[in-house]
């Protein structure tokens, strides 16, 4: 895990996306926001699934505050953990490998998830009440469950073109399904 690049983009991001989740937006522009957003990684990644991992470049750590602010803003914005986001950009910038890009990938989508969940405290007691306390406790351990196998998978199990496909495909589908909803 490179704890320097994770930190410096936490530093910015985590405000970004409180500020972002504390934003209303419609849910037709959620919708286009978020399924142009999925489509441009996308595309990258179906371009270039064949591609060998290259050497890992310094990263520039004002870049990095400043994409990391840019991701948490978006994420909190729209209610996501910004880690579909954050992924193709520390591929193709080359800041870190693609298994260490899953591990800060899973604990960014937590830590950017907790601060848009802070900002959208309307959204989170909405949901509270909704799901009752035991089913959002439920719902929160799944989540976190999903986030580690998902990681341990990409970190172990799953090979680099492999991981790229997987990607693409998830990005794609959820791309098209938002677009054309």
């Amino acid at each position: 895990m490179p704890w320097k690049l994770f930190l410096t983009l936490c530093a910015s991001s985590i405000p970004a996306a409180y500020w972002g989740g504390s934003l209303p937006i419609e849910p037709h522009w959620y919708k286009w926001i978020l399924g142009l957003i999925l489509f441009i990684p996308t595309w990258r990644l179906l371009k270039n699934h064949q591609q060998a991992e290259r050497p890992v470049r310094p990263f520039n750590p004002y870049a990095t505050l400043g994409i990391g602010a840019a991701i948490g803003f978006i994420s909190g914005l729209i209610g996501i953990g910004g880690g579909i986001l954050l992924s193709p950009v520390l591929i193709f910038l080359r800041w870190a490998h693609l298994k260490e890009t899953a591990c800060i990938s899973a604990l960014f989508i937590f830590v950017n998830s907790v601060s848009g969940l802070m900002g959208q405290q309307k959204s989170l007691k909405t949901l509270y009440d909704i799901y009752q306390a035991e089913w959002f406790v439920w719902m929160m351990i799944l989540a976190v469950l999903g986030a580690i196998s998902g990681a341990y998978f990409g970190a172990n199990k799953l090979n680099t073109r492999m991981m790229k496909i997987f990607l693409a495909v998830v990005l794609a589908t959820a791309s098209i399904k938002l677009l054309l909803a």
